[in-house]
């Protein structure tokens, strides 16, 4: 899975960039599979003023379609955080919504319990 990292008025030395991207690894590894490229852009909104200003914007390519997530919180990796906890759940009900318009695709319920 690609993954790229933009950032928007903001400075980030490497062990930052790893951290991001751990983190966002980390809460959507279970779908790794379906994930064709990530980017992630982290931002400060006012600058050196304090307040509610750092953000993440997380937009995940699917083999399905593409989930964008944006967040903000008062620090950086509050807003990675909840941005990718927000992208695991959204890929997680596309996933489903694909998977239930295509039931062809899965092994049937009685399909897995034949004793014949």
């Amino acid at each position: 899975m690609s993954v790229t990292i933009l950032c928007k008025d903001l400075r980030l030395v490497p062990a930052e960039r790893r951290r991001i991207q751990e983190r966002v690894r980390l809460a959507l590894s279970r779908f790794a599979p379906l994930v064709r490229s990530m980017s992630i852009t982290v931002g400060d909104e006012n600058g050196h003023r304090r307040g509610v200003d750092k953000s993440c914007r997380l937009v995940v390519r699917l083999h399905a379609g593409t989930v964008v997530v944006n967040e903000r919180a008062e620090a950086l990796m509050a807003a990675v955080s909840q941005a990718a906890e927000r992208a695991a759940r959204a890929v997680a009900r596309l996933h489903h919504r694909v998977v239930d318009a295509h039931p062809s695709n899965t092994l049937r319920h009685e399909d897995s319990w034949s004793l014949a």
